[in-house]
C-alpha cells in the first residue's frame, strides 16, 4: 500500500503470535504499527496518538466494551473487528453495532489489504 502519509494502525489483540503476524504485514504495507495487548493500553494509546484504523479482537477481555468506548470517544476511526466466530449473524451484529468492517479467522490478508485501503478513502470522506 505504500502510502505518502504514514498510516497509524492500533492492533489490539492479546494473542502475541497474532500481534506479530500483523506488526510484520501492516508494516510491510507502509504502516506504523502500534500493538496493545489490552484494552487499558490501547486507550492510553488512542489518547496519545492519531490513530487511522483499528484491528480489535473481539475475544479479547472486555472487548465489546472497548469497542463500544472507541465508537463513542473517537467516531471518526474505523473499527475492523477480528472474530473467530464464523457466523454471518454475529458477524452483522458486528456491523450493525458499528464495526466498519471484520475480518474472521484465519486471517486473508489480502482482504484485510483491502480492507485498509477502504478504511483510509472512509477516513478522507468523514
Amino acid at each position: 500500500m505504500k502510502a505518502r502519509a504514514l498510516l497509524k494502525v492500533l492492533v489490539l489483540n492479546d494473542n502475541p503470535k497474532a500481534c506479530n503476524q500483523f506488526d510484520r504485514f501492516l508494516t510491510k504495507e507502509g504502516c506504523k504499527v502500534y500493538i496493545a495487548n489490552n484494552g487499558e493500553y490501547a486507550l492510553e494509546t488512542l489518547k496519545n496518538i492519531t490513530i487511522d484504523i483499528v484491528l480489535l479482537n473481539i475475544m479479547i477481555t472486555g472487548g465489546m466494551r472497548y469497542f463500544k468506548y472507541i465508537k463513542k470517544t473517537y467516531p471518526d476511526i474505523p473499527v475492523i473487528m477480528i472474530t473467530g466466530i464464523n457466523d454471518e449473524k454475529a458477524s452483522m451484529k458486528l456491523m450493525e453495532s458499528g464495526a466498519f468492517a471484520y475480518l474472521s479467522k484465519p486471517i486473508n490478508f489480502e482482504y484485510l489489504h483491502s480492507l485498509l485501503i477502504s478504511g483510509v478513502l472512509y477516513s478522507i470522506k468523514y
